[in-house]
């Protein structure tokens, strides 16, 4: 039966190929439809896609009939696209190039795991092959209805009749098409929620029906494999959802590391490193997160005063209260140590992105003003914030990191991760911290944070909020800070809120 539905495949593909061939002169602006073998051979892939049947361990008829054409039939669907507009494999064929390279960490992962946990021995030998497969398949669809959520593709049939693709309609060359041009729109929540169906719809496209119903015996396996690909709260507990986000991040640790810079002449966000270099012409005002300059001031303003004039920004900060302490001493009388606030929780992995300018926030932009109007000090700090997160070095939704994510934005605990900059990048970013008052350590970032007005405010124009972190239902302990509205300004896609903190009542201050 496999080798009948390989060989219908082929048919399928040589039709195709023979009615649609590829013109020899693609439209400018156009990129072509190709067939996966030709994708995988274009973005460099084929020694990631050869070891698979290595990392899989399956039985060579069972990687030829479950394991190849999902693979091919995958690369047929996202063609050259891009991962993310412009940031980690944003290059054409990014979108191929980074799920091959999550689904090889993610298996390499699964090597290290006893699956399913908790199961007896024998159940253990009889299911490993289904978990892997699982493990593969969940590293495949992952995110496959992202990136395409924010983008517009337009095919081309023949020469002059083009028309908008719908990925719900199959793969462009199963529709017949040539060639096909890449635009990047604004995010809309309702095409967002229809491709973050997309995966559940291509694991029944893709996966041949025999191997769902090898993969139906094992029904626990079923729920978490479907929870995980629907993006439910349930998956995220899950070990496929640990182990895919593991991979995600490594995968995108080593592209920001050593990756193509090229990026689609259509991309209209800039990163914002580039935005930081080309704002300033002189070479001592470059950002140097890596290499502190020893000669550079340490002033705690960074010329405050005419960058809050020139943008009419929030005030400065000056009562104690705008500058907490971050808060986790344990709440129950009795307890003389502290407790743990917030178990370590493997989440999506933190990309790279610019701030959003205010014609793309819409109703928005009245209070949002873009990068370029910011204080140097307040995007400098943004930039190691981003580069934190992207390398590993900032954990976020953790016991004792310094960010987290909650519903209202980007939560950073205040005045920890102040101080954290400060003490290396010094209050504008530019140099070492100045010895002194330790207490006043990161204040002036702080300052310069708040007044390019990307915060959530409290009632009265308080800038600090509270969070408690409750567990079984009891408040243990809380953290203060300062919480990025719309953090996919600054990190894209936003990691899930920490479920086990919940925004404080107001204090009398906030209300008073």
């Amino acid at each position: 039966m496999i080798g009948k539905v390989l060989f219908r495949r082929k048919q399928v593909i040589e039709l195709l190929a023979g009615q649609h061939a590829v013109p020899a002169a693609v439209p400018e602006g156009e990129l072509p439809v190709l067939t996966s073998d030709v994708l995988i051979e274009r973005t460099g892939t084929k020694p990631l896609v050869d070891v698979l049947r290595t990392k899989l361990g399956f039985p060579p008829e069972m990687f030829d009939g479950a394991v190849q054409p999902v693979i091919a039939a995958f690369a047929e669907f996202v063609q050259l696209l891009p991962a993310t507009e412009s940031h980690h494999h944003a290059e054409p064929g990014g979108l191929f190039t980074h799920t091959v390279e999550v689904v090889n960490l993610a298996l390499d992962l699964r090597r290290g795991q006893i699956l399913p946990r908790g199961a007896p021995p024998e159940a253990i030998g009889e299911q490993a092959h289904r978990w892997t497969y699982a493990v593969f398949v969940s590293a495949l669809l992952h995110e496959v209805g992202k990136p395409i959520a924010d983008l517009r593709v337009v095919i081309r049939k023949g020469a002059t009749c083009t028309k908008q693709w719908s990925p719900l309609a199959g793969s462009m060359l199963a529709s017949g098409a040539t060639s096909y041009r890449v635009e990047f729109i604004e995010r809309i929540s309702a095409r967002c929620e229809l491709h973050g169906k997309l995966p559940v719809l291509l694991l029944n496209r893709f996966v041949p029906e025999s191997i769902l119903g090898w993969l139906s015996a094992d029904g626990a396996l079923v729920r978490e494999l479907l929870s995980h690909l629907a993006g439910d709260r349930a998956g995220e507990e899950g070990v496929l959802h640990e182990l895919v986000s593991r991979a995600d991040v490594e995968s995108l640790r080593r592209n920001l590391l050593i990756g193509s810079r090229v990026r689609f002449e259509t991309a209209r966000a800039v990163p914002l490193s580039t935005q930081l270099t080309e704002q300033r012409p002189k070479a001592d005002d470059e950002l140097r997160l890596d290499q502190p300059d020893a000669n550079a001031s340490g002033s705690e303003t960074g010329g405050a005063s005419s960058t809050a004039t020139s943008i009419g920004a929030v005030a400065p900060a000056t009562e104690a209260e705008e500058f907490l302490e971050a808060v986790e001493e344990p709440m129950q009388a009795g307890t003389g140590t502290a407790k743990p606030a917030i178990q370590e929780s493997p989440r999506i992995a933190p990309m790279l992105s610019p701030p959003v300018e205010p014609a793309s926030i819409g109703a928005a932009k009245a209070v949002r003003p873009s990068a370029g109007g910011a204080p140097e000090a307040a995007l400098r700090f943004m930039g190691w914030v981003q580069q934190g997160l992207a390398s590993g070095e900032l954990r976020f939704n953790e016991s004792g990191a310094l960010v987290h994510f909650v519903p209202e934005g980007m939560f950073l605990v205040s005045p920890r991760i102040f101080r954290e900059f400060a003490k290396v990048h010094g209050e504008d970013g530019r140099g070492a911290a100045k010895t002194g008052d330790e207490t006043q350590l990161g204040k002036g970032v702080q300052r310069q944070l708040l007044r390019a007005a990307w915060h959530v405010r409290a009632d009265k124009g308080v800038n600090i909020l509270t969070y408690q972190v409750v567990r079984g239902g009891r408040t243990i302990s809380q953290l203060s800070g300062v919480v990025i509205e719309e953090p996919v300004r600054f990190v894209n896609p936003v990691p899930p809120a920490n479920p086990v903190l919940a925004r404080a009542a107001p204090s009398p201050r906030e209300s008073s």
